[in-house]
């Protein structure tokens, strides 16, 4: 019997040979459960001494059941799936994963701006359809004639800024929280108003992380700001954006397109009318994904459980003020 018990909620992975040998090497039982079901994880997690999630809720119903837990872990940037108050009622830290993926999303994000903007995959999908006619792209604009709107300026917008500048385009952003002199350090001009950057932005993207304050944060009444032509990309939350809003302003041809790997349902239903319409790219919340990114997830998050257990904190402590630590 190991040192350590590791139970991880929802696996995603085709093997789990980085986790056990990392753990096997500490010492620890690592183990993964065998469904991701309220029910399936008070009984699977209840002697864990650490957690490790990916999709899966854990609700304070789960984390109420647990007897030793000492460490939760979401396995990536994002943490709305973790009920934080209820771990810190019991005294339990919680950790994230953080700066693994940052070429990758500001990639994808790129990405999803040029398949909108150059008409990609709707001349593809014409071609599927036996349709040749390159008239149907137009108007395709120039890129470095069009402005690049960032809502907020962390890590991965800050690489999106330094590619779109590639291309030639203008670079704006809003963020409340970074002075003035690191604007200037990426050659970024700062908004000084959020609807502003509704209003001038050729291309809106969107990189907040989602909480209580920013939940729907891009809203109908927003989007009817912004340019008829202009698009919209998400890469971050789904959370974030009024999806029905969304929906409503490219129906009515309020804004000119999407490009989004995330939407409100992190499984949606497939009837979504986001999936149907042609200005609009989707993808599979795969933007954080490269197999080099994937094996630093993997790393990284063992590095949080094996650092709380033996040194008695993660290195991205996400609740370490609330418990006086």
């Amino acid at each position: 019997m190991g040192k350590y018990k590791v139970v991880y909620t929802d696996w995603v992975y085709k093997d789990d040979v980085i986790e056990m040998k990392r753990f096997g090497a500490a010492g620890y039982d690592f183990q993964i459960a065998s469904a991701h079901d309220e029910a399936t994880l008070i009984k699977e997690c209840r002697d864990a001494d650490a957690v490790m999630i990916s999709f899966a809720d854990m609700n304070a119903n789960i984390i109420n059941a647990m007897e030793k837990c000492k460490i939760i872990v979401r396995c990536g940037m994002g943490f709305n799936n973790v009920d934080i108050p209820a771990a810190t009622a019991k005294g339990i830290m919680v950790a994230n994963v953080q700066k693994y993926c940052l070429e990758e999303v500001s990639d994808h994000a790129i990405a999803l701006m040029l398949t909108l903007l150059r008409k990609t995959a709707y001349l593809s999908g014409l071609l599927q359809k036996g349709i040749w006619n390159p008239a149907l792209a137009r108007p395709i604009p120039r890129l470095n004639e069009l402005t690049l709107g960032l809502y907020g300026l962390g890590g991965i917008s800050s690489r999106v800024a330094a590619k779109a500048k590639a291309f030639g385009m203008e670079v704006v952003a809003y963020d409340l929280y970074l002075p003035d002199d690191y604007f200037q350090q990426m050659g970024v001009k700062r908004v000084e108003k959020d609807v502003d950057l509704f209003r001038i932005s050729d291309v809106l993207s969107l990189h907040l992380p989602l909480n209580d304050a920013t939940a729907g944060i891009i809203s109908y009444d927003k989007m009817k700001l912004m340019k008829p032509t202009a698009i919209f990309l998400n890469t971050a939350r789904g959370g974030l954006v009024d999806e029905a809003g969304l929906i409503r302003a490219l129906q009515e041809g309020t804004i000119g397109g999407a490009g989004l790997d995330v939407l409100a349902d992190e499984f949606p239903d497939m009837a979504n009318p986001l999936f149907q319409m042609e200005n609009v790219i989707v993808t599979p919340h795969i933007a954080y994904y490269s197999e080099g990114a994937d094996v630093d997830l993997r790393n990284y998050a063992c590095d949080q459980v094996i650092g709380a257990l033996e040194d008695g904190a993660p290195k991205f402590f996400l609740n370490k003020k609330e418990l006086g630590r």
